[in-house]
Protein backbone atom coordinates (compact mmCIF):
# COMPACT_ATOMS: atom_id res chain seq x y z
CA UNK A 1 0.00 0.00 0.00
CA UNK A 2 2.55 1.94 1.02
CA UNK A 3 4.47 1.82 -2.41
CA UNK A 4 1.15 2.28 -4.32
CA UNK A 5 1.24 5.62 -2.96
CA UNK A 6 4.31 6.79 -3.13
CA UNK A 7 4.40 5.70 -6.96
CA UNK A 8 1.14 7.84 -7.13
CA UNK A 9 3.00 10.88 -5.51
CA UNK A 10 5.50 10.59 -7.77
CA UNK A 11 3.01 10.26 -10.52
CA UNK A 12 1.27 13.64 -9.34
CA UNK A 13 4.81 15.21 -9.17
CA UNK A 14 5.54 14.35 -12.66
CA UNK A 15 2.53 16.05 -14.10
CA UNK A 16 3.18 18.92 -12.06
CA UNK A 17 6.47 19.62 -13.39
CA UNK A 18 5.68 19.14 -16.89
CA UNK A 19 2.41 21.46 -16.42
CA UNK A 20 5.23 24.16 -15.22
CA UNK A 21 7.64 23.78 -18.13
CA UNK A 22 4.39 24.11 -20.51
CA UNK A 23 3.47 27.39 -18.84
CA UNK A 24 7.60 28.10 -18.80
CA UNK A 25 7.63 27.28 -22.63
CA UNK A 26 4.24 29.20 -23.39
CA UNK A 27 5.56 32.56 -21.53
CA UNK A 28 8.15 32.79 -22.75
CA UNK A 29 7.22 32.20 -26.56
CA UNK A 30 4.10 34.62 -25.90
CA UNK A 31 7.42 37.32 -24.89
CA UNK A 32 9.21 36.78 -27.27
CA UNK A 33 6.27 37.43 -30.14
CA UNK A 34 5.84 40.64 -27.99
CA UNK A 35 8.92 41.61 -27.74
CA UNK A 36 9.33 41.48 -31.46
CA UNK A 37 5.64 42.87 -32.16
CA UNK A 38 6.75 45.92 -30.11
CA UNK A 39 10.38 46.07 -31.56
CA UNK A 40 8.79 46.51 -35.16
CA UNK A 41 6.48 49.15 -34.02
CA UNK A 42 9.49 51.19 -32.61
CA UNK A 43 11.05 50.44 -36.20
CA UNK A 44 8.44 51.60 -38.36
CA UNK A 45 8.06 54.57 -35.72
CA UNK A 46 11.36 55.85 -36.41
CA UNK A 47 11.78 55.27 -39.86
CA UNK A 48 8.99 57.27 -40.45
CA UNK A 49 9.94 59.98 -38.44
CA UNK A 50 13.15 59.64 -40.01
CA UNK A 51 11.40 59.85 -43.85
CA UNK A 52 9.45 62.83 -42.51
CA UNK A 53 12.53 64.71 -40.98
CA UNK A 54 14.96 63.75 -44.68
CA UNK A 55 11.80 65.52 -46.32
CA UNK A 56 11.79 68.31 -44.50
CA UNK A 57 15.81 68.90 -44.43
CA UNK A 58 17.27 66.20 -46.91
CA UNK A 59 20.86 67.99 -46.52
CA UNK A 60 21.17 67.14 -42.92
CA UNK A 61 23.54 64.90 -41.42
CA UNK A 62 23.26 61.32 -39.35
CA UNK A 63 24.43 63.44 -36.62
CA UNK A 64 22.05 66.38 -37.44
CA UNK A 65 19.42 63.75 -37.40
CA UNK A 66 20.23 61.90 -34.52
CA UNK A 67 19.72 65.05 -32.77
CA UNK A 68 16.21 66.32 -33.68
CA UNK A 69 14.87 62.85 -33.56
CA UNK A 70 16.24 62.31 -30.20
CA UNK A 71 18.05 58.51 -31.33
CA UNK A 72 21.14 58.14 -31.63
CA UNK A 73 23.59 58.23 -34.67
CA UNK A 74 24.11 54.39 -35.20
CA UNK A 75 20.13 54.14 -35.27
CA UNK A 76 20.09 57.01 -37.86
CA UNK A 77 22.62 54.93 -39.96
CA UNK A 78 20.77 51.82 -39.56
CA UNK A 79 17.53 53.12 -40.81
CA UNK A 80 18.87 55.01 -43.91
CA UNK A 81 20.92 52.04 -44.95
CA UNK A 82 17.76 49.99 -45.09
CA UNK A 83 15.70 53.10 -46.91
CA UNK A 84 18.68 54.29 -49.23
CA UNK A 85 18.48 52.47 -52.81
CA UNK A 86 14.78 51.84 -52.90
CA UNK A 87 12.88 55.05 -51.12
CA UNK A 88 16.05 57.39 -51.16
CA UNK A 89 19.87 58.00 -52.75
CA UNK A 90 22.00 60.15 -51.92
CA UNK A 91 23.43 63.21 -54.36
CA UNK A 92 26.58 64.21 -53.98
CA UNK A 93 29.05 63.95 -50.68
CA UNK A 94 28.55 62.83 -47.98
CA UNK A 95 29.71 66.35 -46.35
CA UNK A 96 27.96 68.21 -48.65
CA UNK A 97 25.46 66.32 -50.33
CA UNK A 98 21.60 65.89 -49.61
CA UNK A 99 19.08 63.37 -49.99
CA UNK A 100 16.66 62.53 -52.85
CA UNK A 101 13.64 60.52 -52.51
CA UNK A 102 13.55 57.97 -55.51
CA UNK A 103 9.86 58.16 -57.65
Amino acid sequence: IMLTQHIANLESRIIQYQKSLDDTVNDTASDTVNDTASDTVKANDTTSRLVAAIKEHPEYTYDEYAQILGIGRATVARHIKKLNGTIIRRIGSDKDGYWEFIK
